[in-house]
């Protein structure tokens, strides 16, 4: 695949989605200029911004790694252009790093969809299951000596 194919210009007007939570993705994007927002349940009626991008940030790349489907959505918040990166170069270029390297960033990406889907859950909702029963009493005591 050429140079040409693998990156690609895009131009994005104010309010654009760029890609929808849960959907699969095919690119990831540098910011060249512009602000992005990366939001959480945005298909309820109040999402909440996990991030708000701008110039030389890249987005889109966990689901570049992984395979898995978005787990946010990106929406232009102004005028903005960005670079979009294939997935087909993404991984060519993926190959070239070292196989513990990669072993490890596939433990992030794990470790980062955990923590965003844990921070969707609503704030207010009480989930009784996470409570915790009174601390226990230690079963031994450090004593002080004279």
């Amino acid at each position: 695949m050429s140079e040409g194919h693998a990156f690609r210009r895009v131009w994005l007007p104010a309010n654009k989605i760029v890609f929808e939570e849960g959907h699969a993705g095919e690119e990831a994007y540098l910011i060249r200029r512009g602000k992005v927002e990366i939001r959480k349940g945005s298909m309820s009626g109040a999402p909440t911004v996990v991030a708000a991008l701008g110039q030389n940030e890249i987005f889109g790349e966990l689901a570049l790694i992984d395979y898995s489907p978005r787990t946010a959505t990106a929406i232009a918040t102004e005028p903005t252009e960005v670079v979009a990166i294939s997935r087909s170069e993404f991984q060519r270029r993926l190959e070239t790093v070292d196989p513990t390297v990669k072993g490890v960033i596939k433990v992030l990406c794990k470790r980062f969809r955990h923590m965003t889907r844990d921070a969707s859950t609503p704030r207010d909702e009480v989930n009784w299951a996470d409570w915790r029963r009174a601390p226990r009493k230690p079963k031994f005591r450090i004593s002080q000596t004279s």
